[in-house]
């Protein structure tokens, strides 16, 4: 089994009697889950949909979907996700070419500005 996710502590934290100390330990993992800040909505939205269907505590945008266990099922959970979120067509072609959350997101936002370009505005 390859771990899902993993940290570096300098110190683990310890009880009163030098045993490790499980709580403290876990609020800090629970503290330190977005290491690096997601850029815009689009990735707080894609990035909690990857989260749930994933199930993995921490995704970064430079963190590759198929490197997390993604799965060709999930990734089909994923596409009816998004289309369902976005309310635009979303391939399983689409996740396999752009894997990385940054890079997804960004081509998301681009078919979404095409889409947005393409409507005939009426006055």
């Amino acid at each position: 089994m390859i771990p899902t996710d993993y940290r570096h502590y300098p110190s683990l934290p310890r009880t009163g009697s030098n045993k490790l100390d499980r709580k403290r330990l876990q609020q800090e993992y629970l503290q330190g889950t977005c290491e690096q800040a997601l850029d815009d909505e689009t990735q707080r939205r894609v990035h909690a949909i990857w989260q749930q269907i994933l199930g993995v505590g921490a995704i970064d945008p430079q963190d590759n979907f198929f490197e997390l266990g993604g799965q060709s099922l999930q990734t089909i959970q994923i596409v009816n996700r998004l289309g369902a979120e976005f309310g635009t067509a979303v391939k399983v072609s689409d996740v396999f070419d752009h894997p990385r959350l940054a890079d997804f997101c960004s081509f998301l936002d681009s078919r979404l500005r095409q889409r947005e370009e393409q409507v005939e505005m009426v006055w």
